[in-house]
């Protein structure tokens, strides 16, 4: 886990949800004596799909210097591109000063190993999934079935 500004590596893998990931990192950054929220410094891409124009956009936002002590970017896709990956390999192989990237997935095997290969994983935990399954465990077979399907459905228009 994230202990302190001073042991900060550029680049993060963060598996969980969304939600949890970005109160896991503002909450962290405020025990540092930072606050991310309306900081110039913190940028959050937080998108259904995450291609490969939004990677140069990132590279390019990357580039200039913090106005504070530190850039953030914080990326939260349901589904990042194969190409869109490729693009962040360099800058996140070769980042810039003071420059750190959150990147978060419901699942590691979202993300390309190379890419993956450049960043340290956490594990965030929430408290939803848990009770979201619960819910999904006291539904009749046929609601189930229902529920299996419609989220078969929105996972293929995410392709």
């Amino acid at each position: 886990m994230l202990k302190n500004l001073n042991n900060l590596h550029h680049a993060y893998l963060i598996v969980g949800e969304r939600e949890a990931a970005r109160s896991f990192l503002i909450s962290f950054f405020k025990e540092q004596g930072i606050a991310l929220i309306g900081s110039p410094d913190f940028f959050i891409f937080s998108e259904d799909v995450f291609g490969v124009n939004d990677a140069r956009e990132l590279n390019i936002q990357a580039i200039g210097k913090a106005f504070g002590a530190r850039k953030i970017f914080f990326i939260a896709a349901r589904r990042l591109t194969h190409e869109a990956q490729n693009a962040l390999l360099k800058t996140f192989e070769d980042p810039y000063p003071d420059t750190h990237f959150f990147l978060v997935v419901r699942e590691e095997a979202l993300v390309l190993p190379t890419l993956r290969s450049r960043m340290q994983t956490l594990h965030v935990k929430s408290g939803k999934s848990s009770s979201e399954a619960e819910k999904f465990l006291k539904l009749s077979i046929s609601d189930r079935l229902r529920f299996a399907k419609e989220f078969v459905e929105k996972e293929k228009n995410l392709s």
